[in-house]
């Protein structure tokens, strides 16, 4: 394919033939890469059905409009609601009811779509949320996603204008529970209750690979739709008939205890589960069954599991329908545990979700028609990284998610959203355009592949909306206008970091629609920021209010007093911790691993911290 032709392919595939970079400077896309894209995109959208728009999005005063298909002969129809029960269809009559609030689908023959169509009027009480009409037509079957947002795109949550502490859960421990659990993530829950602070965030809880090869970072799960075992508190796996096997933290941390041997610990937990489900007693065994029935992915992700581990079956000691059972049981356990936080008095839990999974991960395993092949994503050249990212995760196929009805984005936002209070979409960016990687070529050298950005919006404020979520992006860097007109347009939280502006003069004003904090976990302390750079913050000092005499509790008023939506401090820089929780690019044994330098006890009893707490819990008070 000559250049011209190529670059007209490129444009109807919505692949970007150059990119701007950090210093406005444009640069054409390598030529190899982009024919290599635009190969695979075109294969992804001639593999899909064209006998309709698969996703269409409604506004919220459309219920009950009339849709038109003239493409398509209506033989029946099928509406899936979004408390998951399947509309039936009473043969061609178009009348169709729910097993729950009875919801009719009414194909209209005084409205006809032309001589080759048909119409549908939909119920007016249709609920907010995302739905799925399937179309048996002449020409062959056809899935339709209804799309209804919320009729207020404005966040309506009660912890707006509040704030919010970040931790890792992994850092939290007890002299008498000295592994993390998600217990003391609801210990730390009550405790910031107590003080009027909002919302709890952390990093992802997904589940990972913890055996061979360990994969310890959060952002690179095994699953995003399933949790980590390793986090279920020590006492729920010692139900009746399970034998106790020791916990000897020296063999599961490293560095004088300063660190997690993830691999240990999920060895270990591996060890519980399986003797656990051997020997259940029938009320938990009869839960755990009413639950994944509920949810079938669940035993999807338990056979996913099993199999992956099934390379040396001949080693294996135990049955495989043992092992599934083992996997089921750790799901349950994590989300009763997730369910007891979200359901008490304490704050509410903001949860992160990746931008993407493993690439060896279960939503590959369960759906890789969504995924493209021989890709990977990451990011183009910049300040620092000059020779480009590569994040080893697979980029979804643009054509086979519209034709899913981005159902993928549907049950990562419901599932999250299942717990949380607030979720937040790491590289909102994926939502507009992915950086493409062909396998085997440098990172600087990958494409721009832009996805239907209103599409996917609608569907994660219509998702969101249905199970009682707020959604903020993390937009930090350069984002073209569109994505932050889009990102308000849907209702979807900005982010502010004022560690990228203490050279500003003057300071931002800080936006309102934004969830304002120091800093991002992938960002070095404040107290290193302040030592890298004193004479850098000793004037940016002179411009804060004056007040406080401490720079940090400076700082957290400026922030305390702005119009942020919401407030997030992480607790490192409240106790002047200067160990990073990351260092993007870089591998080493120490990420994503250190524990607190205290019990969590003995830290909350600070009196320092304490009282910066309080100053974060006073916001909306």
């Amino acid at each position: 394919m000559d250049d011209h032709l190529l670059h007209e392919e490129a444009a109807r595939l919505g692949v970007e033939t150059s990119f701007t970079d950090v210093f406005g400077q444009e640069h054409p896309a390598d030529p190899e890469a982009l024919a290599l894209v635009v190969e695979a995109l075109s294969a992804d959208r001639a593999a899909r059905s064209a006998l309709c728009e698969p996703v269409m999005v409604l506004n919220p005063n459309e219920r009950g409009q009339l849709l038109e298909y003239p493409r398509s002969y209506l033989i029946h129809l099928d509406l899936t609601v979004i408390d998951g029960h399947l509309i039936v269809h009473d043969g061609l009559s178009g009348h169709l009811e729910a097993r729950s609030e009875p919801i009719v689908l009414h194909r209209s023959s005084a409205h006809p779509a032309g001589d080759h169509g048909d119409s549908i009027i939909l119920p007016a009480d249709l609920p907010v949320g995302c739905h799925s009409l399937e179309l048996d037509t002449e020409q062959g079957a056809c899935l339709i996603t209804i799309v209804l947002p919320p009729a207020s795109m404005l966040p309506n949550a009660p912890w707006m204008g509040g704030a919010a502490l970040f931790l890792p859960t992994y850092a939290l421990w007890e002299t008498e529970a000295p592994l993390p659990s998600f217990g003391l993530l609801g210990r730390m829950s009550r405790r910031l209750g107590e003080v009027g602070v909002e919302l709890l965030a952390t990093l992802p809880l997904y589940a990972a690979f913890l055996d061979d090869p360990v994969e310890p970072s959060p952002y690179s799960p095994a699953s995003r739709l399933h949790w980590n075992e390793v986090l279920i508190s020590e006492h729920l796996v010692d139900l009746p008939g399970a034998r106790s096997i020791p916990l000897e933290i020296d063999r599961l941390t490293r560095h004088d205890g300063r660190y997690l041997d993830w691999a240990a610990l999920g060895s270990r937990r591996r060890q519980q589960m399986l003797i656990l489900a051997d020997s259940l007693d029938d009320a938990t065994r009869s839960a755990v069954h009413r639950f994944t029935h509920d949810r079938p992915d669940v035993s999807d992700f338990a056979r996913f599991l099993s199999e992956r581990s099934g390379r040396s079956l001949h080693d294996r000691r135990h049955d495989i329908d043992l092992e599934i059972r083992s996997y089921e049981l750790a799901q349950y356990l994590a989300n009763q545990e997730l369910r007891h936080i979200a359901g008490s008095d304490g704050a509410g839990l903001a949860l992160d979700l990746p931008v993407g999974c493993h690439p060896d991960g279960y939503e590959r395993w369960a759906a890789p028609e969504l995924f493209a092949d021989q890709m990977s994503m990451g990011a183009p050249p910049d300040l620092v990284f000059d020779g480009g990212q590569d994040w080893g995760l697979p980029p979804t196929l643009p054509s086979a998610m519209s034709h899913s009805g981005h159902r993928l984005w549907r049950d990562l936002v419901a599932r999250a959203g299942e717990h949380a209070a607030l979720v937040r979409i790491d590289h909102v960016m994926a939502v507009h355009r992915l950086w493409w990687i062909p396998a085997g070529m440098e990172s600087g050298r990958g494409v721009y592949v832009r996805y239907p950005r209103e599409e996917v919006m609608a569907v994660i404020a219509a998702t969101a909306a249905a199970v009682g979520t707020s959604v903020v992006g993390e937009n930090l860097g350069t984002v073209p206008a569109e994505v932050t007109e889009s990102m308000e347009r849907w209702g979807m939280l900005g982010m502010y970091e004022e560690q990228f502006h203490m050279h500003d003069r003057p300071l931002p004003h800080i936006p309102a629609r934004t969830v304002a904090g120091i800093r991002t976990h992938d960002m070095i302390p404040f107290r290193s920021h302040v030592e890298l750079d004193p004479n850098g913050y000793g004037s940016y000092r002179r411009q804060l209010p004056d007040g406080s005499e401490d720079l940090l509790d400076a700082v957290t008023d400026r922030l305390v007093h702005s119009p942020a939506a919401l407030v997030q401090v992480d607790l490192d820089d409240l106790c002047g911790v200067t160990e990073p929780h990351n260092m993007p690019g870089q591998v080493m044994s120490t990420l994503w691993s250190r524990r607190l330098d205290r019990p969590l006890s003995e830290t909350l009893a600070d009196h320092d911290l304490e009282g910066r707490l309080r100053r974060l819990g006073s916001r909306q008070a």
